[in-house]
């Protein structure tokens, strides 16, 4: 299975919490705008997840499965950001898959010299934070 399959499954992973969310506390607008820590508490359980809200992300957990991301808008097609340490730790956790973080870091860069995957730049600094 390639990078652009477990970047799919991972942000499917994340609407799927966050419907969760929404459909248990009837939301219907943003979930990150004025009601974690307000209409539900940054942690907790719902169904079958463990969550923490933390900064601008969420650290999820369903079974075994570890999914960390953060949401912060960057564009209209951008919302999520990963680093390859969290990706990584999805990957292993969801899949049952060990896989090295380097080489997994080199296929995402190539995805990004292609401008198939999009890194976080902001005042001409590029960091190793990506977006799905």
């Amino acid at each position: 299975m390639g990078i652009k399959k477990y970047l799919e499954i991972y942000k499917s992973f994340i609407i799927e919490f966050e419907e969760t969310i929404k459909q248990y506390y009837k939301i219907n607008d943003n979930l990150y705008e004025g009601y974690i820590g307000v209409l539900f508490k940054r942690e907790g359980s719902i169904k079958n997840y463990k969550y923490r809200f933390h900064g601008g992300g969420c650290e999820v957990i369903q079974n075994d499965i570890i999914c960390d991301y953060d949401y912060i808008p960057y564009d209209r097609n951008f919302k999520y950001q990963y680093t390859i340490c969290s990706l990584h730790t999805f990957i292993e956790t969801y899949f049952n898959l060990k896989i090295d973080k380097k080489d997994l870091k080199k296929e995402i860069e190539e995805f990004v010299k292609k401008g198939e995957i999009k890194k976080l730049i902001e005042d001409g600094r590029e960091y190793d934070v990506y977006f799905i």
